[in-house]
């Protein structure tokens, strides 16, 4: 990870946090998955956020997570401690992850792989497998096709021009399955969806009445009213 992705993410999970309430639908449904799940073993989460993922599974799993953010690891640590939560948190990335082989059941990444560029993504699904147990898998989100463009802002005092969330690739399923069956996983689900809300910002009461409305009718209109979409994919980890 770069530089200016630590400053980033230092920023918006220590100064920010917020933010990441914009992201419990997506969560929310991850924690769902694992309904068909034994509920033991150790799960690792890669880019913690604001502790919100491994706080829902806490009841069931042993807990670990990691983030490019040292800070944000001080101080997520800090808040599961003060509610008693027992979560092993170490600062690390996708491509660098501090933690022996084959010791994980299951390891998330949730919106974090599109951060990074080819090398440090190959180098990453490579440290996936090598911690993940044989049989263990490997569940993520990725936004779906999405334009990078569309996100590209600019900086009038850098004069630098960059995606607002660092985004550095786009997923479509053709691109999941093949860079994860080139290296040792079975993609076991895939697919398209979206979670409403999870882009709206509910601070204005304009937008409080769209929620409202809009939730009533997503089921009918989700296009319309959560253009915004994901794919999610669940893999399992086999001998090569």
């Amino acid at each position: 990870m770069t530089d200016a992705n630590r400053k980033l993410w230092d920023y918006y999970e220590t100064e920010d946090r917020h933010v990441f309430e914009l992201s419990r639908p997506r969560l929310d449904f991850i924690v769902k998955q694992f309904a068909c799940f034994k509920k033991i073993g150790k799960v690792l989460d890669i880019g913690i956020g604001d502790g919100y993922l491994l706080e829902k599974l806490g009841c069931h799993f042993e807990l670990y997570g990691i983030d490019i953010s040292a800070l944000n690891i001080q101080k997520t640590q800090a808040i599961f401690t003060e509610k008693k939560i027992v979560a092993h948190l170490k600062e690390g990335c996708v491509d660098g992850i501090p933690f022996p082989d084959n010791m994980f059941d299951f390891v998330i990444a949730s919106d974090v792989i599109e951060h990074v560029d080819d090398e440090t993504l190959l180098r990453g699904i490579k440290e996936i497998y090598r911690v993940l147990k044989t049989g263990g898998y490997f569940i993520g989100t990725v936004p779906a096709n999405e334009n990078l463009h569309d996100n590209t802002v600019y900086c009038p005092n850098c004069h630098n021009t960059f995606h607002r969330w660092g985004h550095q690739q786009t997923f479509d399923v053709k691109k999941i399955k093949s860079i994860f069956s080139g290296q040792g996983f079975r993609v076991r689900n895939i697919k398209r969806i979206t979670f409403f809300g999870a882009l709206m910002n509910l601070d204005t009461t304009i937008n409080k009445l769209k929620f409202h409305v809009g939730k009533m009718l997503f089921g009918l209109f989700k296009r319309i009213f959560a253009p915004q979409w994901w794919l999610f994919f669940k893999t399992q980890k086999m001998n090569k």
